[in-house]
């Protein structure tokens, strides 16, 4: 009892982390298009256009993961588990191309500086290994316990 009462609590906290996760990246999508796209009205650039078009074609399918996050947190127990993985799948997709936007904030910072640009790309590239070494282990950890 207690091992599938930590596993649904880890599940449950995985699910919140995805969802904050989620949030901040739709948060800062939305204020760097307002920002970004104020700017560009002044003095446009074909680098800048790319990226919020990056940035832009992402946000539909954040605001979808909400969607299916919510309807599948409230609707878990009555939708077979053929509808509830094909669920998962779509939030898995949805997430993968929110995260697209990164390359279209990498574009807006190396238009604004190759400095900033540079420092972008290389710390984000950095967070993703961290974030992917971090999660194998952990998957490792979470399955030699059941």
């Amino acid at each position: 009892m207690a091992d599938t009462e930590t596993i649904t609590k880890s599940t449950v906290f995985s699910d919140e982390k995805r969802w904050n996760i989620m949030a901040a990246l739709l948060g800062t999508n939305t204020a760097l298009l307002l920002v970004q796209t104020l700017q560009q009205e002044t003095k446009p650039e074909l680098s800048r256009e790319i990226g919020l078009t990056i940035v832009a074609a992402t946000i539909p399918f954040q605001g979808l993961y909400f969607l299916l996050y919510t309807f599948l947190q409230e609707q878990h127990f009555r939708l077979d588990e053929n509808l509830r993985n094909r669920f998962l799948k779509a939030l898995t997709m949805c997430q993968g191309i929110g995260y697209m936007s990164l390359i279209g904030m990498t574009i807006m910072w190396f238009n604004t500086s190759i400095y900033m640009g540079s420092g972008f790309l290389i710390s984000t590239t950095i967070a993703i290994i961290f974030i992917k070494i971090v999660m194998k282990d952990a998957n490792k950890v979470q399955s030699s316990e059941t």
